[in-house]
């Protein structure tokens, strides 16, 4: 029987969108990442690593030649490399990493500047083993990464329909640490945005869904299946 030790935020949100059945082949059969998820895989590595220099290989090694060099003294580096070969990038976003990295240096850089880079967490939180991490933990906040639409209007509707309400809720509780989403426009130059959250509304519609999936959670570490006939309730922007 297929179950999970510990509820993370990424686990909450499939309970809460997936059925038993669904999540059991999920894990069994993993697909590969797209395209788009491996673009942001490389921008957030720039934003975490690339701060003070520009540090990329690209495709055709026509640019980062500095880089090229600077590796031959860094076996650890070339070792990252061989085993993550997604952070090599595309010349076209080798120039929106530039740009982003600019962006970074004269309006967000004291935001990132020292901060720790995926900190992980582990607590009983709602009754369950709760773990995750942080993409950038600061001494008072929390900051998660996300490439996306930065569109204000855009993003907060994501937030609800993606269960991002719900990361807000746990990472709050794991980091004790007020919470913000740091934003990666995922249409070229990439340039970033920082939320803030004024009032607790997300923190409260995150906390709901989480005890919902805590519940979801001991049932699917049950071996329990939802039956073929269900409810379905109207939802509430309706």
């Amino acid at each position: 029987m297929v179950t999970k030790e510990n509820l993370s935020y990424s686990f909450a949100s499939q309970l809460l969108n997936k059925s038993f059945d669904q999540i059991r082949y999920d894990m069994a059969n993993p697909t590969p990442p797209t395209p788009k998820m491996d673009t942001g895989s490389r921008m957030e590595y720039v934003l975490k690593h690339g701060l003070d220099s520009l540090n990329l290989w690209t495709k055709t090694k026509t640019k980062g030649k500095e880089f090229d060099a600077h590796l031959k003294a860094l076996q650890s580096e070339i070792e990252l490399y061989e085993a993550h070969p997604y952070l090599v990038v595309t010349e076209t976003e080798y120039d929106a990493c530039e740009m982003m990295v600019n962006h970074l240096r004269e309006e967000v850089v004291k935001v990132v500047d020292h901060a720790q880079d995926q900190v992980y967490a582990k607590d009983m939180l709602c009754g369950v083993p709760v773990c995750g991490y942080a993409d950038l933990l600061m001494p008072d906040c929390v900051i998660e990464v996300k490439f996306t639409n930065a569109s204000p209007v855009d993003f907060a509707r994501q937030v609800v329909n993606m269960n991002y309400d719900v990361q807000c809720y746990v990472y709050t509780e794991l980091f004790k640490r007020s919470f913000r989403w740091l934003i990666i426009s995922d249409k070229a130059p990439h340039l970033v945005t920082i939320f803030d959250l004024p009032d607790n509304r997300f923190y409260e519609s995150g906390r709901n869904k989480f005890e919902k999936a805590t519940q979801l959670f001991n049932k699917f570490n049950l071996g329990m299946r939802e039956p073929v006939f269900q409810s379905l309730d109207a939802p509430a922007w309706l």
